[in-house]
């Protein structure tokens, strides 16, 4: 309404601007009068242009009223009730807004691992992948393997001062919307290939009193305690980078009845405990006799 008034306002001005502007010409009009009109003219023009400023203000703030989600997602449940006061200036949280189609994976490491994966690259046990991307994988709460790969993005560069760990971040596609905000998962991390990896069965591992980890590998029929490097875990299997070569027989089952220098008579060890099929099971007694072993083979 101000403005159409403003608006009308300077038409009548205009116009008898216009007037006095040919009456002048002909002193028809003073000076003064012409110099007033033309003032009002001005005038108008202004209150015009302050109206066109109060309606712009108006649409601002009207646009305040709405809000809109800065990207694409999910919306949970809405944290105010209709005619509560919102202000921008407390920040107050209307709601969340979760976007499903990509996510993020946050992993943490401990500074021990990550030296351990420095040591390998440079002493060439383990060899980068050709392009630099590392590749991730999830495995999901029932153990099964999420279907889409993910690529690491970054990794931290600062220690978590209460738990000595570093943060890595992975992103995921997530088209099925499987992976939701605040899930857990466990992740696989590609840090490497070793070429002449060698793997054993978890429980083949023995710690000695002093921290270190030793297999029992028969060797010419005899037991011989071998301390190994121990890696990460894969597909129930221990990564062994050091200690042990490709065909030495590892013992898995059976160490209570064996010792540092017994000799033995290795049997092939199947998973679940069964004995080999026309052989004595694992444990038999005495220091000869069968223990179920198994070969250390290349991954």
């Amino acid at each position: 309404a101000d403005l159409q008034r403003a608006q009308a306002d300077a038409g009548s001005a205009r116009l008898l601007a216009e007037r006095y502007t040919k009456l002048i010409k002909s002193n028809a009009v003073s000076r003064q009068e012409y110099d007033n009109a033309m003032a009002a003219a001005k005038q108008a023009d202004a209150a015009i242009a302050a109206a066109q400023a109060a309606v712009q203000t108006a649409e601002i703030n009207l646009g305040y009223t709405r809000v809109d989600s800065p990207i694409d997602g999910r919306i949970g449940k809405s944290m105010v009730t209709e005619g509560a006061l919102v202000s921008a200036q407390n920040a107050t949280q209307m709601a969340a807004v979760q976007q499903l189609s990509r996510v993020y994976v946050d992993i943490t490491r401990s500074t021990s691992e990550l030296s351990m994966l420095r040591k390998a690259l440079q002493s060439g046990i383990l060899k980068q992948t050709g392009d630099g991307r590392v590749a991730v994988q999830v495995l999901l709460e029932d153990g099964s393997i999420y279907p889409h790969d993910g690529m690491l993005l970054f990794s931290g560069v600062a220690v978590d001062p209460s738990t000595g760990q570093v943060t890595l971040r992975a992103e995921f596609d997530n088209p099925d919307e499987i992976l939701l905000p605040g899930m857990y998962v466990r992740v696989r991390v590609q840090q490497g290939t070793d070429e002449e990896a060698l793997l054993v069965p978890m429980q083949a591992i023995q710690r000695t009193p002093d921290g270190l980890n030793t297999l029992m590998v028969v060797r010419e029929g005899v037991v011989n305690a071998v301390a190994v490097a121990v890696g990460p875990e894969i597909s129930g299997k221990a990564l062994i980078y050091k200690g042990l070569t490709p065909g030495d027989v590892v013992v898995v089952e059976g160490f209570q009845k064996i010792r540092p220098g017994a000799p033995v008579q290795p049997m092939p060890w199947q998973p679940g405990g069964q004995p080999a099929a026309g052989g004595p099971g694992a444990g038999a007694a005495g220091e000869s006799a069968g223990h179920a072993a198994d070969t250390a083979s290349q991954g």
